[in-house]
């Protein structure tokens, strides 16, 4: 940056798409903020060059939103396909879906939650503290 700054050898071309840009230095009447840009710029050689966005496409690219795209695609897996067994299946969610004929979700719910019913409450806190791949070591075994 030291090179840069004022006393430098060499002076830097700035293109931009906003003509505004190329009156700074010459405008009679500033803002307070415009005020400390003028200041700090003075610092440096440098040259401000208006080109339409249309010509200006290096300027451009880099000020173009990112859009995603309108395809959802399939993540990339962690393992390789040879070395995958099954998914994982629990007894206890299938539970859960049967006893939706006996107690169906309420109508807020949404379709991306599954209802847990009151009767398996104490069971999935069971099995979630308790499951060897919780990481945690139980009630008895917790400070």
């Amino acid at each position: 940056m030291a090179a840069l700054a004022g006393g430098g050898a060499s002076s830097i071309l700035g293109l931009t798409d906003h003509r505004n840009l190329e009156y700074l230095h010459s405008a009679k009447r500033l803002n307070p903020r415009q005020a400390r840009w003028v200041l700090f710029f003075t610092r440096f050689e440098f040259s401000v060059t208006y080109h339409p966005g249309s010509k200006n496409s290096k300027a451009d690219a880099l000020s173009r939103q990112f859009e995603a795209q309108s395809e959802p695609t399939q993540p990339d897996l962690i393992l390789p396909a040879a070395e995958i067994i099954a998914l994982a299946q629990w007894s206890l969610i299938e539970e859960i879906w049967r006893a939706h004929a006996d107690e169906p979700p309420p109508a807020n719910c949404p379709a991306t939650k599954v209802y847990m019913p009151l009767q398996f409450h104490q069971q999935v806190l069971q099995w979630v503290h308790e499951a060897p791949s919780s990481s945690h070591p139980g009630i008895l075994r917790s400070t």
